[in-house]
This record gives C-alpha cells, structure tokens and sequence, in this order.
C-alpha cells in the first residue's frame, strides 16, 4: 500500500465512527476538512502543507478514537517521501470534548469480532490452531471493516492479539511485521520477547555474538513499527518486562558494554 493509503488505513476506524447519515459528511466538521485534505492531497489539488494543518487541527478528535502514534509514524513516512520533516505537537483536548465510549458506538450485534470472522472464513474461528487463525487476520487485515471491527474488539479485549502472538514465535514475527504490529502496546512487545527470547538464542555462537545477533534481528523487525529494544528499554513499563530475559539483563551489564574491552566475559543462558 502506498504511503497514504497507510496514513488513510490508520484513521479508518476514526472516519467509520464519525459518519453521519449524510452521504460524505462527519459530525465534527475538523473530520470533514481533513477527510477532504486527504482526498485532495491524493487527487493532487491539495500539497503536503494543507493535509498536515488538517492532521494538526483534527488531533484532538483523532486522539479518541485510534493510536495517534501509529498515525504520526505514518504521516511521517509519507511527508519523508517528498523529503519533508514534521515538528509533532500535541494540542490539548477542548475542555467539552466528550469522554468516548466505545462500547455504546456499536452494538453488541455488530460488534461481534470473532463471529465476523467465523463468517469469512466458513469455520468457527475459535476452533481454529493459533497459527491458521494469524493467517486469517493478516489475509483480512486490508478490509475496512476488519480494521473497524478489531479496534473495538481490541478496545474490550486489549490481549487478543499479545494471546496470539505467544503462541509461537512464527506467530509473533508475522503479527509484528504486518501491519497488524501498530496495534501492539510497548509492554504487549516486550512480553512477547520475554517470553520467546531464550528460543531465538543461537548456541553455536558465544554470549557476547548470541545478543547482539539477538537484539539486531529483534530491532530489524521492530523499526518498521518504530521500536527498537533501547527504545522499548527507555519505557518504564516495558523495561520491567524486559529485564525478566537473562539476555536482557547481559545486555544492559557491564560486560556487555564493555565487551570490546573484555571479549572472554561469558555467561551461561539458563
């Protein structure tokens, strides 16, 4: 997907919940300047310039619905394809905007993630190995109306996906490579590297090369997303998590940093 359909792709779930039921229009009218600072931008009516005071404006409305981070990391990419650069500010939300509550904008009925996705397939999705049940969701994570569906679903069941992603690491690495990764909270990746780390270790290899191969391969797949381990170590929350994994604490030791220094250092991965 081109760079602005990613950008499109991240609001989805914010322009679902703010139609009305005239054809086109949205019930905060800074959605409906920047849903038409997105379609002129991509029809070329419109430059970089406009499409960002858009994004700017309509922050604090975009901040209630979907992961603003996921959005700014987008914007970027798509401003950095014009060799552009933003300054993000975050604007203070009015002090009349309304609380959102996710779970009277849809109803229970609609709402129903898991049986949606029964539908698609033709099988009881619950029933389905972990494994067959990723493919489904990277298979159907183009569609709209999963993106939709699975914001709300995630809003009620924050672990769905952190369940999915423990089951293997096959399962992890292509939830966190897709674009389903944006979904992931800090402390969700650094549980799942908690959990899969000591079976990405390679014993052919000395402690020193077993980490830094270790944390290369895990910042090559976290980049895209805008993670690497010395950023998830700079959150508190996620650093706990962390620090569980003996490669870890290796990692952040004396002997590790120094290791240029002191290359006979060893440690064994229990």
């Amino acid at each position: 997907m081109d760079p602005l359909g990613e950008l499109e792709d991240s609001l989805a779930y914010m322009f679902e919940l703010q139609k009305t039921q005239s054809q086109g229009k949205y019930i905060n009218p800074l959605i409906d300047e920047l849903h038409k600072a997105l379609d002129n931008y991509r029809e070329d009516t419109g430059d970089l310039s406009d499409l960002i005071d858009a994004l700017s404006n309509a922050y604090p409305v975009i901040e209630n619905y979907v992961d603003t981070y996921e959005v700014k990391q987008k914007m970027d990419v798509l401003a950095g394809n014009k060799g552009e650069s933003i300054s993000w500010y975050t604007q203070s939300r009015p002090s009349n905007a309304p609380a959102i509550d996710y779970a009277s904008l849809v109803s229970e009925g609609d709402n129903d993630f898991v049986s949606w996705l029964s539908q698609r397939v033709g099988q009881n999705f619950t029933k389905l190995d972990g494994e067959r049940q990723v493919q489904i969701l990277l298979t159907e994570q183009g569609q709209k109306e999963l993106r939709v569906k699975l914001g709300v679903h995630l809003h009620r069941n924050p672990d769905f996906l952190l369940n999915l992603a423990m089951i293997s690491t096959k399962n992890f690495i292509r939830l966190i490579s897709s674009r389903l990764g944006f979904k992931f909270e800090k402390k969700q990746i650094a549980k799942a590297i908690h959990h899969h780390g000591k079976s990405w270790l390679d014993d052919s290899l000395d402690p020193f090369e077993q980490v830094e191969k270790l944390i290369a391969f895990l910042d090559k797949k976290l980049s895209p997303k805008g993670h690497t381990i010395e950023k998830l170590l700079n959150d508190p929350i996620a650093k706990a998590e962390l620090e569980k994994s003996l490669f870890i604490q290796f990692y952040n030791s004396p002997e590790f940093k120094n290791r240029e220094d002191d290359g006979d250092n060893q440690l064994k991965m229990g």
